[in-house]
């Protein structure tokens, strides 16, 4: 039987202290990824989910998508103005939400909201005159994004 000294004994103490410790940090490591994950996925399934909400508008009431689509103008005295605007509204607060998520998106999705959401402004006459008419209703993150600003 071999018998260790007590400099021994506190040698493999510290070394088996130090193994676990290791050990612990990489399972908080991998735990925290994981986290990341999850976060990153349900964040892009909200976002899915509120333009799921918006496109359900033109299924109803697809004489409103040249509106957002096709660049037409809408005349105030439209019957359909009040309702496009409101579809611009829905819009502008979608376009808010991915801005305020954008640190939980992964960069490819990122990118690709910020391409349609550019694309979308240039082409819908609507989003530019509401968001005109309610500048102080959005934050300079979405106006520049709007504009084509990359983050």
């Amino acid at each position: 039987m071999i018998l260790l000294s007590a400099e021994g004994i506190q040698l493999f103490n510290s070394l088996l202290q130090t193994v676990i410790m290791v050990a612990g940090i990489y399972f908080v490591i991998r735990q925290l990824q994981q986290v990341e994950v999850s976060i990153k996925g349900e964040t892009h399934d909200m976002l899915s989910a509120h333009m799921r909400e918006i496109l359900s508008v033109f299924r109803d009431y697809p004489n409103l998508r040249p509106y957002f689509y096709d660049s037409k103008p809408i005349d105030q005295k439209s019957p359909d103005y009040n309702q496009v605007m409101i579809v611009a509204e829905y819009y502008l607060d979608l376009f808010e939400h991915v801005v305020q998520k954008r640190r939980t998106l992964p960069d490819h999705l990122w990118t690709t909201w910020e391409s349609y959401i550019a694309e979308l402004y240039g082409s819908s006459p609507a989003i530019r005159e509401f968001i005109a008419g309610h500048p102080d209703m959005y934050t300079d993150d979405v106006s520049h994004l709007i504009q084509g600003g990359r983050h």
